[in-house]
């Protein structure tokens, strides 16, 4: 079986380009017949990584969207696997997708890393006309899906959830090294946020926490993740100076530590397990998914959160905690609660354990490749045992 991929990949830095190239290993992991193939819109000649798969670059422009649709119909490829965010293709709001996939002629499975709940009429029209000419479309949230349906009025029997996946690696140091590298005494509590840096990541809510926080406890907190590059191409690094800014008025830098560059994946899972409370201090209500999230409570770790929509989902029954928006105090608050009542924090970890095989990458793969197989109808590929996927239908 041959599949196509269309999203940014590796060595582009962001976090559907790190999905991307998650699931990809994945899904060759999980099935050595299927055969990858990468589409990756760039604005420039970049090489991929390409341990599994072959690769091709989409530049800017509508003919150059169209030609790469003749591309995949002439290689043989049997289905799409595309990963939407408006900014990853050219055209207003991306809309140079559209031709492309107007002129695919094999099946398409849609996963959505956006779902506006306020959409302008061109955002809206864009979903709606990809819902159209896609097979189905993947939300990693149920709140993702009544958005689809109640907002975009598409069909429901079109909408399939499966988790963001999380790695199912181990730490390759321990956390009692990695507090010695960092010179972390053992009574200090390590809180941590991280992902590429923006203005939304909402981590001087954080900052200003802090002093609160110092009074009654002794903390540590991580900000783990260099600038996010398309921030230092358009602003330099305004919104770090003004995290570092705030750590100098406060007198914090005891207690905040920056680790300004891109983590590879291991590095990643090592700062996590020594993490006690991770924080998702976003400031986007409509945000439906987060990797960095994901990743904490795959790894098992307690999780402070402002409630965008993704949060709320991941977080309710007990598998974490919500502060308001922009609320110092609300963080503030928790965060000692917290500390001061360790047995909550056991009481979430057993809540999420549930959680943890479900969102492994293993376990996403498959239904992913249960969905391909779905599409393509391809007896000679379909295998026993794979796991079901979440429908809408009834």
């Amino acid at each position: 079986m041959k599949i196509a991929f269309i999203s940014t990949y590796p060595p582009q830095e962001c976090g559907i380009a790190n999905f991307t190239r998650d699931l990809v290993k994945a899904v060759s992991e999980s099935n050595r017949d299927i055969e990858i193939f990468i589409f990756a819109p760039s604005d420039t000649c970049i090489e991929l990584d390409t341990e599994y798969s072959r690769s091709f670059i989409i530049y800017p422009g509508r003919e150059n969207y169209i030609e790469t649709a003749d591309t995949i119909n002439s290689l043989g490829i049997e289905c799409v696997s595309l990963q939407h965010e408006y900014g990853l293709f050219s055209g207003k709001d991306g809309e140079d997708i559209i031709p492309m996939l107007e002129r695919l002629k094999v099946p398409v499975i849609t996963t959505l890393h956006t779902i506006l709940t306020e959409p302008t009429e061109s955002q809206k029209n864009i979903i709606q006309r990809i819902g159209d000419l896609s097979e189905y479309l993947v939300v990693m949230t149920p709140s993702g899906a009544r958005l689809l349906e109640d907002i975009y009025r598409i069909d429901r029997k079109k909408i399939r959830f499966i988790h963001h996946g999380v790695p199912d690696l181990l730490p390759t140091i321990s956390r009692e090294e990695m507090r010695r590298m960092l010179e972390i005494p053992e009574d200090t509590f390590v809180l941590s946020t991280f992902g590429l840096l923006s203005e939304g990541k909402g981590i001087e809510y954080v900052l200003w926490a802090l002093p609160k926080i110092l009074k009654e406890s002794r903390v540590r907190y991580l900000v783990i993740g260099r600038t996010h590059p398309k921030i230092i191409k358009n602003e330099g690094e305004r919104y770090r100076e003004k995290l570092l800014r705030i750590v100098a008025e406060s007198g914090l830098e005891r207690y905040v530590t920056f680790v300004n560059r891109y983590l590879t994946q291991e590095e990643i899972i090592n700062y996590l397990e020594m993490t006690d409370i991770y924080i998702t201090p976003y400031l986007n209500p409509q945000q439906i998914t987060s990797g960095t999230l994901s990743y904490a409570i795959g790894l098992g770790k307690v999780v402070v959160s402002t409630p965008y929509i993704y949060a709320r989902d991941m977080l309710s029954n007990g598998r974490g905690f919500l502060c308001r928006f922009k609320d110092p105090d609300s963080i503030a608050e928790i965060i000692l609660h917290l500390l001061k009542n360790p047995d909550e924090l056991e009481k979430v970890k057993k809540n999420i354990l549930g959680l943890k095989e479900e969102m492994s990458w293993n376990s996403v793969a498959l239904k992913y490749i249960r969905l391909f197989q779905e599409v393509t109808d391809n007896e000679l590929y379909m295998h026993k045992g794979l796991p079901r996927v979440i429908s809408y239908t009834s």
